[in-house]
């Protein structure tokens, strides 16, 4: 019998020994983390350029009037939010910074689960901005081809004028 309680107590001891040293030589530093569905959006200019710093207003189905959320942009132009799950619709976010941005639409209908390797919200966000960018009207494709005509013009005429020499200095 007395074997048997020294068997107990010894590792009970040894485990108290080490969870004592564990605490005493930490330094409080704790890390948690969460899984949870983000939006991750990037804005830049037509040039490719982000915009960094911009402001950022993020509407929720229930009121599309107020921001739900507001926000800027990191300086490689990228934001994240994770809209409410319980709130399915049309989520609209606009991007702005200095008389330049956008809005973008992301429709989270109860079917859709947010999660990073769905493709619907993926395929439906990338697709949405594609379309922004292809989608030019007839006055700016016109204004666009008037100026690469132009400009193909004026490199033709700087061109064909004939270079003088600096000969004449007598």
């Amino acid at each position: 019998m007395q074997s048997i309680k020294w068997t107990l107590v010894i590792p009970l001891a040894g485990l108290g020994v080490f969870s004592f040293t564990d605490a005493a030589v930490s330094h409080g530093a704790k890390l948690t983390y969460e899984v949870e569905p983000t939006i991750s959006l990037t804005a830049t200019y037509d040039s490719g350029e982000p915009l960094n710093q911009a402001q950022v207003f993020v509407y929720s189905p229930e009121n599309p009037q107020e921001p739900w959320k507001t926000g800027t942009t990191d300086e490689l132009g990228r934001y994240q939010f994770r809209p409410n799950p319980e709130i399915p619709g049309n989520w609209t976010v606009t991007v702005r910074q200095a008389g330049h941005g956008d809005m973008i639409t992301i429709n989270l209908d109860e079917s859709t689960a947010l999660a990073d390797n769905n493709p619907s919200v993926t395929e439906g966000a990338d697709s949405s901005l594609l379309a922004d960018l292809t989608d030019i009207s007839i006055p700016q494709r016109l204004l666009t081809g008037a100026s690469v005509i132009w400009g193909c013009v004026g490199t033709a005429l700087y061109f064909s004028r004939g270079h003088k020499s600096s000969s004449s200095d007598s």
